[in-house]
């Protein structure tokens, strides 16, 4: 299914990875309808689920999409990295951020992203990330309950490849960057069935700068 945008490029593409989730995605739709920032595009990518449930969805919040979705359906499960891959290749932005379907955002998260990125204009400087906090929830009686909340990354005020490497910083709902990065960067390794997020962020860091944004925007939801 697709909306038209007539044409036009958007400033950030955000691409959400989906399957039979549709509880989860209805909430990650209105994450982003409820960002500030207007300019983006919502590539939707649904990896070998029941197409119908994603469709109805979409179609419920058309007009406050405005032609700004598209939804791609794989007949069948690619997995995590290659899904991300058809998304950003479906997209044409400026900025990519990689929003699954069950975390969510503070409304202010585009808008405080991308103008950090336009205000920080040192040459090797091609993506931020915010600080996150943790929510834990259930799911009980068709509902999502929240169960606690924790810290993820808010000691951190700047970050190079050596810091990365004993673990895993950050995550892609945090991770803003430039579109332009990937021509050194290469595209996710679909080859990894896991910590494919890592391994990219390594290799990100490797060619470029990435800046710590302090302020808590992002919420990567577990359970």
């Amino acid at each position: 299914m697709d909306f038209d945008r007539s044409g036009l490029p958007a400033k950030i593409a955000v691409v959400t990875r989906t399957k039979n989730r549709p509880l989860f995605l209805d909430r990650c739709i209105q994450t982003v309808l409820e960002q500030t920032e207007s300019d983006w595009t919502h590539v939707i990518v649904n990896d070998g689920g029941d197409p119908a449930p994603v469709d109805a969805l979409v179609s419920q919040y058309a007009d406050r999409y405005r032609g700004r979705v598209q939804v791609v359906h794989n007949e069948t499960s690619v997995g995590m990295e290659a899904a991300s891959n058809i998304g950003i290749k479906a997209s044409d932005s400026r900025y990519i951020v990689i929003l699954d379907d069950d975390d969510s955002w503070d409304s202010r998260f585009l808008e405080v992203m991308t103008a950090h990125l336009e205000d920080n204009t040192w040459p090797h400087l091609k993506g931020c990330f915010c600080h996150t906090k943790i929510i834990y929830e259930e799911i009980r009686d068709g509902r999502i309950v929240e169960t606690g909340r924790g810290d993820f990354n808010s000691w951190i005020s700047y970050l190079d490849f050596f810091q990365l490497l004993p673990a895993n910083r950050f995550t892609p709902v945090c991770f803003v960057f430039e579109r332009a990065a990937l021509d050194e960067v290469g595209l996710f390794d679909e080859s990894l069935p896991v910590c494919g997020d890592w391994e990219f962020n390594l290799r990100f860091l490797s060619h470029y700068d990435i800046d710590t944004v302090q302020r808590e925007l992002a919420y990567w939801h577990q359970r």
